[in-house]
């Protein structure tokens, strides 16, 4: 059923009841009028009419991080995704018109020539969170990932990260996009590719869904062009590269809401819990740590993904809530998986 955008345009123009509040912040989590939603917004972005003193391109920062955090999602019970977004769009609906009034004057981005050069969004454990870059391109970011990217592209699109983000990137010959690694760099020029690199992790992917992608490494020892469904592994450890024929859809189905695991060893199952589900996990499996585990699941329903796991392996778990200690400090719901 369509719904009647004035009370967003009532919201901007700071007619702000507690009434119109409630009718805002009930738009922002309906999905079925998300596009309406996202016309109405977007309207009010091009009604917007700075002054000289404000007039600069990098206000667009603003712009891009408040899509991310309306785009962030909480992949868990749906009543925490309200409340997530609910926060957001108290930052959408009262904080940014201000900002993008006041910002200027405030100094809240300014850097060494006025403004922030760099933007860096994050994704927190248990979620997914999509962007939009300057140039177009768009994509998704895992949990517990970073990304960074400059206000505008001048020349070469580069970008930095960190954790598991997934590309889709627009086609300009005349200005390679290049994502900057500590180990290697990821040069495209349009394409669909999935880096894997967390800090933690002595393992480094790239995954091709589509188009071509060059992976070259920051000490000039190789440089490699991958196809579509090609992937390549670095040890970081060792600085060992190795290539194989891959499914790519089995390592993107994450943006998508589901979770592939491919005779995945118990460690890498676990490393999907917790940055997806946002659990601490304590393994207790000695004898089972060759075991490997196949299955699609859904994002969102932990227990599916363990009843799977205890019907295939040797294996019971139990769960201790999330709780707050006397210092007001929560403490993360902890998940024990132990050998039976």
């Amino acid at each position: 059923m369509k719904q009647e955008p004035k009370h967003i345009n009532d919201y901007f123009e700071g007619k702000r009841s507690f009434n119109n509040e409630l009718k805002v912040r009930e738009y922002f989590t309906d999905d079925d009028i998300h596009e309406q939603v996202d016309d109405v917004v977007g309207e009010q972005w091009g009604n917007y009419s700075p002054t000289e003193e404000e007039r600069n391109p990098k206000l667009k920062y603003l712009f891009y991080e408040l899509q991310y955090k309306i785009n962030a999602e909480k992949e868990q019970k749906r009543i925490k995704i309200r409340k997530m977004v609910s926060r957001f769009m108290q930052v959408a609906a009262i904080v940014v018109p201000v900002v993008l009034f006041l910002g200027y004057n405030l100094g809240w981005l300014q850097g060494t020539n006025g403004y922030a050069e760099q933007i860096e969004v994050h994704s927190p454990p248990g979620t997914r969170a999509r962007f939009i870059l300057p140039d177009g391109s768009t994509g998704w970011m895992a949990g517990g990932s970073t990304l960074k990217y400059p206000v505008r592209f001048d020349g070469d699109r580069v970008v930095e990260m960190a954790g598991e983000v997934f590309f889709d990137v627009e086609k300009d010959r005349n200005h390679p996009f290049i994502v900057k690694l500590p180990d290697y760099e990821v040069k495209v020029l349009g394409t669909q590719f999935n880096v894997l690199n967390y800090p933690t992790d002595s393992i480094s992917e790239v995954v091709v869904a589509s188009g071509r992608v060059e992976v070259a490494d920051s000490y000039g020892t190789y440089s490699k062009v991958l196809h579509p469904n090609k992937m390549l592994e670095l040890n970081k450890n060792r600085q060992q590269i190795q290539i194989s024929e891959v499914n790519a859809e089995s390592y993107t189905s994450w943006i998508e809401g589901r979770l592939e695991f491919n005779n995945d060893n118990l460690y890498e199952v676990v490393q999907k819990i917790e940055r997806f589900y946002d659990v601490d996990v304590e393994l207790n499996i000695d004898g089972l740590e060759d075991q490997l585990f196949r299955a699609k699941v859904n994002i969102g329903n932990l227990r599916e993904l363990l009843r799977y796991m205890r019907l295939t392996m040797p294996i019971k778990w139990s769960m201790e809530q999330a709780r707050k200690d006397n210092n007001g400090t929560i403490t993360k719901r902890k998940l024990t998986i132990e050998k039976k």
